[in-house]
């Protein structure tokens, strides 16, 4: 199966590289369960109907141990041991709470208190004496489901002392299969939740698990569910279902209930074996014989058409074929006889083909009576009872099942997986191919294809770059987006009050005082106008500096921010690599474009505080505070004509300017200057962008000297990418159609052959 594998990922590879988003977990799952099949075959039926002698006939072996008494919950599992050293049974215990579970169940349906202790051992002898008393009296009285349900709360209860330490800790133990006859009998068996067989058998080598579930009519509903469960599985290949109506001559009520389960169940029938055990009952019995074939003509003549019902004798099977492989061995007493008894009767046993010699004549008991059969007919006899118990025939035909009906299933799963993978492969190589087929191949071609482009491709930059720079401008001053350009505009009106406040607050009346008598030295007296007049000039000249300043700063990390953008986008990008160059779009941006807005935002400064020296005229409206304040100050500092009149009303000077001052500055920053820096920047900047956008296509032919130049240095090295191209999807197909080739003779081999994977 390496070579099943080794296609598929053939398969998942080719998919994985072409890109293509497929789900890949069921094939892989699919994969799997074809190249490491495991064929479950589910036994069920009735306790002692005879489940473990067909598994053990099966084994041609001595392996599952019915226990004595009473059914249990435990799940056994045949599967297959590489070599005969690694044979060896491990046993999985039920966990102290689910023991505790079922001895509540049980308690329930004997009417005991459930209030054992299973930490108190004293607690567990007072339950088990209960238990062992309930039993005795369902016994006299007749009710025996009632003493089953008994013996196995003894079984539990003795079982989980006998195996406390594993049930509490590990709860799983291996031993070999020698000392498992015993161990896996009697009370241990009732806390065993299950038990793997690992036998050395080549009915197992290829993937067959045979699993031997609790009877049906099992004491505990959740040990009889444990079968029905398995059934409808999705995992059970096949269901060996093991009837006891030869012995009995009717189904019973718990055999009756599980057909009509399975019935019921969707897909399930189809995985159904229904075999008759101890079929050697009817040879000796007419009225058995006619019951069963009546139980089977009413009951289950489609699944008899379908060749699904199959009448055996396990024990005379099993210990048949054991004997005929080897002289040895053994058989018991029960063989013996039915031995014995089946060639005595000439209805079975033709006496012309096998006499009856003297000394079996002679024999005096069932034991000498075998040995001399044996020694007269030895093998011969031996094989036609074999034939006769049927479990020859169905090991034959419950193996072809699995072979030739549910590992092609495996295999059509697998293939159903494999489909769309193949389609979509198919699908991905005739695009890919003929995509490829379409490009040019000369260099002729390439070039004129690539010229074509260029007027387009210039035109798309040009396109792209105006678009941005009206993005650009937009997110500038239709939102407040661009943080860098909100936190500069912060700063500008912060920088104007802070600068207003320290002018106001350095403003000396007294170093006006003498710069005005400086420019007037024939005289000794100042007019207290002059010193408001310089004041004004003082104040404007400052705080036209910083607006100057600041909006310079602003409109310079604008345009580092802007050129930034455009440099960073894809359009500048793909400019470049087919001009060489960027048109000079960058230094336009950077400098020329930067310079004409810086020299346009320093006149609209100057221009907006120049206004300040005129005082509002506020100071001439009656009953005004600037009104007010300036008559007082006024009127203060002219009390007297020295410069200490003149001094005393420096803070009322002040407090003048700050009324008139700060609602000039105010209205600048709050009101017009924002408005004006960004139609200063929008009628600079969307002119400029558009004569850039003239500049990007007027570079049509040194774009096209450079592409030229370009093409002839990448032309051959385009037509050989292609052609490696195309050596490549020749080399996907052809390892795809040889995964696929080598993936429909595997499904054929191993027959399906329903239909094939396609290929290309």
């Amino acid at each position: 199966m390496a070579a099943l594998q080794n296609q598929v990922d053939a398969l998942l590879n080719l998919i994985s590289n072409a890109g293509i988003v497929v789900d890949t977990a069921a094939v892989q799952r699919s994969l799997h369960k074809a190249t490491s099949p495991r064929f479950e075959i589910v036994f069920a039926g009735t306790f002692s109907a005879g489940k473990s002698t067909l598994i053990n006939t099966l084994l041609e072996r001595k392996l599952l141990f019915a226990s004595e008494g009473v059914a249990t919950g435990t799940v056994c599992y045949v599967e297959y041991a590489q070599k005969q050293d690694d044979e060896e049974a491990v046993l999985y215990f039920f966990s102290k709470t689910e023991i505790q579970k079922q001895i509540s169940e049980l308690c329930e349906k004997l009417n005991l208190a459930d209030s054992v202790n299973l930490d108190e051992p004293d607690s567990i002898q007072n339950l088990r004496e209960q238990a062992e008393q309930k039993q005795n009296r369902s016994t006299l009285d007749g009710n025996l489901a009632q003493a089953k349900q008994a013996e196995l709360l003894q079984q539990l209860l003795t079982g989980f002392e006998k195996n406390k330490e594993n049930i509490q800790n590990d709860r799983k133990k291996a031993i070999n299969l020698e000392d498992a006859e015993n161990y896996v009998r009697w009370e241990n068996a009732a806390v065993f939740k299950q038990i793997k067989y690992y036998c050395h058998n080549s009915l197992l080598e290829n993937g067959i698990v045979i699993v031997d579930t609790p009877g049906i009519d099992a004491p505990l509903l959740i040990h009889a569910e444990i079968a029905k469960n398995k059934i409808t599985d999705s995992d059970t290949s096949a269901v060996v279902y093991v009837l006891q109506t030869a012995s009995k001559g009717a189904l019973t009520e718990a055999e009756i209930d599980l057909i009509e389960h399975i019935r019921k169940a969707p897909g399930v029938g189809d995985r159904i074996f229904y075999v008759f055990n101890r079929i050697d009952a009817t040879w000796y019995n007419r009225k058995l014989h006619q019951l069963l074939e009546d139980v089977i003509r009413s009951e289950f003549h489609q699944e008899q058409q379908k060749g699904r019902v199959y009448k055996t004798s396990a024990m005379l099977g099993f210990y048949g074929s054991l004997r005929r492989k080897n002289s040895e061995f053994e058989v018991p007493d029960e063989f013996k006889s039915e031995f014995n008894r089946y060639f005595g009767t000439p209805e079975k046993v033709d006496p012309d083909v096998f006499p009856a010699t003297p000394e079996i004549n002679a024999a005096k008991n069932t034991k000498e009576k075998f040995q001399a059969i044996i020694n007269a007919h030895g093998n011969k006899l031996l094989d036609q009872l074999i034939q006769e118990s049927g479990v020859e025939g169905f090991k034959e035909k419950l193996n072809y099942y699995l072979m030739h009906k549910r590992k092609p299933e495996l295999f059509q799963a697998l293939a159903e997986d494999l489909q769309p993978i193949c389609n979509e492969l198919i699908k991905h190589y005739f695009n890919l191919r003929d995509e490829l087929e379409s490009k040019p191949v000369d260099v002729e071609e390439i070039k004129h294809g690539e010229l074509k482009k260029l007027a387009l491709d210039l035109h798309l930059i040009g396109k792209d770059f105006s678009e941005h720079i009206k993005e650009q401008l937009n997110e500038a001053f239709a939102t407040n987006n661009n943080n860098r350009l909100e936190k500069d505009y912060r700063k500008l009106q912060k920088n104007m009050l802070n600068e207003l406040d320290r002018l106001i607050a350095n403003f000396s009346v007294e170093e006006t005082h003498q710069l005005a008598l400086r420019s007037h030295e024939e005289n000794v007296v100042v007019p207290v106008m002059a010193i408001l007049s310089e004041a004004f000039y003082y104040l404007t000249n400052g705080l036209k500096k910083v607006l100057t300043a600041s909006s310079q700063q602003l409109v310079n990390n604008f345009f580092n921010q802007l050129t930034h953008n455009v440099s960073s986008a894809e359009y500048y990008q793909r400019l470049e690599k087919l001009l060489g160059n960027d048109a000079g779009i960058h230094q336009n941006l950077d400098q020329d474009l930067r310079q004409e807005v810086i020299h346009a935002i320093t006149n609209e400064a100057r221009t907006e505080c120049e206004p300040y020296i005129r005082e509002t005229a506020l100071f001439y409206q009656e009953g005004t505070v600037p009104h007010f304040q300036l008559r007082q100050t006024l009127y203060q500092a002219c009390q007297s004509t020295d410069f200490q009149g003149m001094l005393t009303a420096e803070p009322a000077v002040r407090q003048l300017l700050e009324i008139d001052f700060s609602k000039k500055v105010k209205h600048t920053i709050m009101h017009r200057f924002r408005t004006t820096i960004n139609e200063t920047i929008n009628s600079h900047l969307l002119p400029g962008a558009d004569h850039l956008v003239g500049v990007i296509i007027a570079h049509h032919e040194p774009a096209r000297t450079q592409l030229e130049q370009k093409i002839e240095k990448d032309a051959e090295r385009k037509i050989k990418e292609i052609q490696q191209e195309k050596d490549k999807v020749k080399a996907n197909i052809g390892t795809f159609n040889q995964a696929v080739d080598s993936i429909n003779q595997d499904l054929q081999d191993n027959g399906f052959t329903e239909f094939t994977l396609p290929n290309i």
